[in-house]
């Protein structure tokens, strides 16, 4: 690997218009149906055994599209919304922006129609990153 390009050497590849889609995802819900810790590890979290399954429903709608301005945005709507932060907490958010370090990602506003109700212990917030890594990609 030659290293990380500087910010200033990156370049999205693809001009696009303000607000134009750049791609849609399901998020998925998960339902934990066993869970084995087997082990501590050095910085104090869990090495686990985990049989997890997907649900179908109740699964989030992840839209991102290309931001009108310089900063990266989330805005989150839907009947598990409440509680979910739209700032620099937002797994989805944090995301972007970290992948947005390592390639020539534009700045985005990722909407996030929240299905999965937050704190339910279903994975929304995990599941909702996840689609926004499946879209950078």
């Amino acid at each position: 690997m030659t290293g990380v390009p500087s910010r200033e050497q990156r370049a999205w590849l693809v001009p696009m218009a303000d607000g134009e889609v750049i791609g849609e995802e399901i998020a998925y819900a998960k339902v934990t149906l066993g869970l084995r810790v087997v082990g501590t590890r050095n910085d104090g979290f869990h090495d686990i055994e985990a049989l997890t399954v997907f649900a179908m429903t109740p699964h989030d709608r992840v839209t991102v599209s290309v931001a009108a301005n310089t900063d990266s945005t989330v805005s989150v709507h839907g009947t598990g919304a409440v509680g979910v932060p739209e700032d620099d907490r937002n797994l989805a958010l944090r995301a972007w922006v970290a992948l947005s370090e390592l390639a020539p990602l534009p700045p985005v506003h990722i909407d996030i129609e929240k299905r999965i109700p937050a704190g339910a212990g279903l994975g929304g917030g995990s599941a909702d990153a996840a689609a926004v890594i499946r879209i950078a990609s």
